[in-house]
């Protein structure tokens, strides 16, 4: 099966400095995405901050924010 989007870029947070009560520290999450939509050709940024991404670990959905079509990714930073 075809992807729906063209990942260009994915960004991740920095993870946590203060550890938790067992002295882990927290996850990477994706930040932003950079894609295109194969299903318009429309090039986007997507993110939380512009409720284009969910992200849920290091998996998230992505949403075109021309045709609404949307994807579930994952990955790792490393």
């Amino acid at each position: 099966m075809a992807h729906l989007f063209r990942i260009t870029d994915v960004r991740w947070t920095d993870p946590d400095t203060g550890p938790d009560a067992m002295g882990r520290t927290g996850p990477r999450e994706m930040a932003s995405v950079e894609a295109e939509c194969r299903s318009c050709n429309y090039p986007f940024s997507a993110s939380s901050m512009n409720r284009w991404l969910s992200v849920n670990g290091t998996s998230a959905v992505v949403m075109c924010p021309k045709c609404h079509m949307t994807e579930v990714i994952s990955g790792s930073p490393d």
